[in-house]
């Protein structure tokens, strides 16, 4: 993904260096300049910026490298959107829980497990629940427990994922998921995107996978009503004024309840959908940030619209079983569909898929905007043209989301929003 972050600032006109520790990032590969220094390497960084005299740094979809990017800004005195606090706040599930009751934002109920797990039998827990690192993203170290026996095995393999072996129990929704996207500029706070997810349940005992990203939610004006005001206070108190970040939470028939946030660009890639409906483009606001330490001159109230000026956009999501990939069939002839505006691949022929219930399961992503009757005959025709084959000649593609159930959501849609 971190190459439509380069692909974008070439548009812009600039020169662009990576670096990392990982000698085939694929960023590399299309930037002008590339290194092998650490996005974890403080002292590295700076000597690399000021041998290039860099004026401008800019990170995009992993939170654990978000403090480093910050401390590196602030040495070098370039523009960084976010604190040092803030960052702390959104990247950590406990402090972040915290935040949102003390400005009377909701959150999903949590259970307080001590690490040592001997106060398991004092809590009455009602299952199932969901454990989590506490700093980690895309659903690694994540586990949904239906008993204390797998309580315990999934706070020790959260433990094992996280920086700080640290994790949360939270008790587990059964309800729509939805992210939530706002654009920051110069204090300016607006609702940007509002997404609906629909997950294919791997096995009992790992995450739910996502099948399919909707937009605009059928949830959005009740998300409105309900919590809007109080999500853009709460960021407003905590002194956040420029960049881009997302919540997710559970739409409940009682509530809208959040578990998590990150103070950075979306894996789900909704800038995509909001450059082409919007008319502005999300990614290239913050890269004009970390040049310019402005994200616009101008407000943008009048482009943002969370309504998507009335368009409807699909983001399909084949996820593979685990396994080791032997063939790939299909991606090409779906890259050629007219709907089709960006397809994000993620696994390639000769990839192992070995973490179960992760996002690391995702073939791709492939982004679709258009008339409806054609995103459902286009969802059809790619579950029928994408084919994946293990190394033991086995079908590697999990279930997949249908056509059938794109009208399905699109007829609940259109009753609801008016």
């Amino acid at each position: 993904m971190a190459c439509n972050i380069v692909h974008k600032a070439h548009e812009m006109g600039l020169y662009v260096i990576v670096t990392d520790q990982f000698p085939e990032s694929p960023a590399k590969k299309v930037a002008d300049e590339h290194y092998m220094v650490s996005t974890y390497d403080i002292d590295g960084l700076v000597k690399l910026a000021k041998e290039h005299k860099v004026n401008g740094i800019i990170t995009g979809y992993i939170d654990s490298i978000l403090p480093y990017y910050q401390k590196v800004c602030d040495i070098l005195n370039l523009p960084c959107y976010a604190t040092e606090e803030q960052i702390k706040i959104a990247n950590n599930k406990d402090l972040f829980k915290e935040t949102c009751k003390k400005y009377n934002v909701p959150i999903v109920p949590q259970y307080k497990i001590d690490k040592s797990l001997n106060n398991i039998d004092s809590i009455n827990i009602e299952y199932p629940v969901i454990v989590k690192p506490v700093d980690n993203s895309a659903s690694r170290g994540i586990s949904v427990c239906y008993n204390k026996d797998e309580l315990i095995v999934a706070c020790k393999k959260a433990i094992s994922f996280s920086k700080r072996e640290t994790f949360i129990v939270e008790k587990f929704i059964d309800a729509v998921g939805i992210n939530v996207e706002y654009h920051l500029n110069n204090g300016e706070i607006l609702l940007e995107t509002i997404m609906e997810k629909r997950v294919n349940k791997f096995e009992d005992s790992y995450i739910f996978l996502p099948s399919v990203f909707l937009y605009p939610s059928t949830f959005i004006t009740r998300y409105k009503e309900e919590v809007n005001d109080l999500v853009i206070n709460m960021f407003k108190e905590l002194g956040m004024k420029n960049g881009t970040l997302f919540m997710s939470a559970f739409v409940t028939p009682d509530e809208i309840l959040f578990h998590e946030m990150g103070y950075r660009l979306g894996g789900a890639m909704a800038y995509k959908y909001v450059e082409a409906c919007c008319n502005y483009s999300p990614m290239e606001l913050l890269i004009n940030f970390a040049i310019n330490g402005v994200m616009s001159n101008s407000s943008l109230k009048e482009k943002v619209d969370a309504n998507y000026n009335g368009n409807v956009c699909v983001e399909l999501i084949p996820t593979l079983k685990l396994g080791d990939i032997e063939s790939i069939l299909g991606l090409k002839d779906v890259e050629s569909l007219k709907e089709v505006i960006h397809i994000e691949q993620k696994h390639f022929v000769g990839d192992s898929v070995n973490i179960a219930g992760s996002y690391d399961q995702i073939l791709a992503r492939i982004l679709m905007l258009g008339d409806i009757e054609k995103l459902i005959n286009n969802i059809n025709f790619i579950n029928k043209k994408i084919n994946v084959v293990n190394t033991k000649g086995n079908n590697q593609i999990l279930n997949v989301y249908k056509g059938e159930d794109l009208y399905e959501w699109y007829e609940k849609r259109r009753r609801i929003i008016k």
